[in-house]
């Protein structure tokens, strides 16, 4: 019966165990990415729900540090640890979380009121007004001045004398001319009839 060598029983283990570890080099990634979506479950089951929401913090910032969570991930473990903030009595930090996501997505509609107390709900909506009142601070006025300067013109157009545009002068040399053509046309005296006949005759 033939038996396997040492040297070659050593090299083949070497190789198997290079190849298992490619494997697993080849899989972490993928495998990380599908199960950030149910770590994040756990610690709303585990900790919000239950009402441990000092743990829930803890467990969602640590989450949020994560490099494999999508955007819509962050978006919801940022509610779930505002959420968590607002009802432990630290609202400015809830609020905080608030103006992060929507600083990220203007278009968040904000908390489910399904799921999420009405305290949180209220805090989003102040998070809300204070996001749109720093966008309307902040947005350019390059239109306002614009306005300010059509506005300038027209008043300077507007105040302008009347001596000073051209139709004025055109109407006055209209005037002008009628006048004198009135006043050269008047003082011809009309032909005086003196009651004679004259005839013509023609001689050949």
């Amino acid at each position: 019966m033939l038996t396997e060598s040492k040297p070659v029983k050593a090299v083949s283990t070497v190789v198997m165990i290079c190849f298992l570890g490619l494997q697993a080099t080849c899989w972490l990634p993928t495998e990380a990415l599908a199960d950030a979506g149910s770590d994040l479950k756990k610690i709303e089951y585990k900790y919000y729900f239950r009402g441990n929401y000092p743990k829930a913090i803890v467990e969602l910032k640590s989450f949020l540090k994560r490099k494999d969570l999508s955007d819509k991930q962050i978006t919801e473990a940022r509610e779930y640890l505002a959420a968590s903030f607002i009802v432990t009595g630290s609202s400015a930090d809830g609020k905080g979380q608030f103006l992060e996501i929507l600083k990220k997505d203007s278009a968040y509609k904000g908390p489910d009121p399904g799921v999420f107390k009405s305290i949180v709900i209220s805090t989003f909506d102040q998070a809300k007004s204070e996001y749109a009142s720093a966008v309307i601070r902040t947005a350019p006025d390059t239109g306002i001045r614009a306005g300010a300067g059509s506005n300038a013109d027209a008043a300077t157009t507007a105040g302008k004398p009347v001596y000073k545009k051209w139709w004025f002068y055109a109407t006055m040399g209209v005037v002008l001319l009628a006048i004198v053509g009135a006043a050269s046309g008047g003082d011809e005296p009309p032909p005086a009839d003196t009651g004679r006949v004259t005839v013509g005759v023609l001689v050949q």
